[in-house]
């Protein structure tokens, strides 16, 4: 049983379908018994881990371990940002050090919130 915890959302991956309903079910029940936390029944659901995206990560298998890597629409989002940035309309307009500055700033905070994930590829990629 592997757990991660952002603020309010959570990620509980397990071997099984029918173990992940029973532990939905037991820790639905003990986070509003011990910490007073209502489930939002309408947000909690069993997903396959390949099938979902969370916090912006997709997960993939490798053998016995999962892995966790930033989504698709993450780093189009990533690449358009840049892309902003360095347009020759906006760019013109600005001394060349700030331009690398505000580039500089936006990747160093994506490589950052993903950090945590299997990020090689994308690094080469930046």
């Amino acid at each position: 049983l592997r757990f991660v915890r952002y603020a309010d959302d959570c990620n509980i991956f397990v071997k099984s379908e029918e173990s992940a309903n029973r532990v939905m079910k037991s820790i639905s029940s003990w986070l509003e018994r011990k910490l007073f936390l209502k489930v939002n029944t309408t947000k909690t659901k069993v997903v396959r881990p390949t099938k979902s995206n969370f916090l912006g990560f997709t997960f993939w298998e490798t053998g016995e371990h999962w892995q966790a890597r930033p989504g698709d629409d993450r780093k189009s989002k990533l690449y358009n940002k840049i892309r902003e940035l360095l347009c020759r309309r906006k760019a013109a307009a600005q001394p060349l050090s700030l331009v690398f500055t505000k580039v500089n700033q936006v990747v160093r905070g994506w490589i950052n919130y993903f950090k945590i994930g299997n990020c090689q590829e994308e690094y080469t990629l930046i």
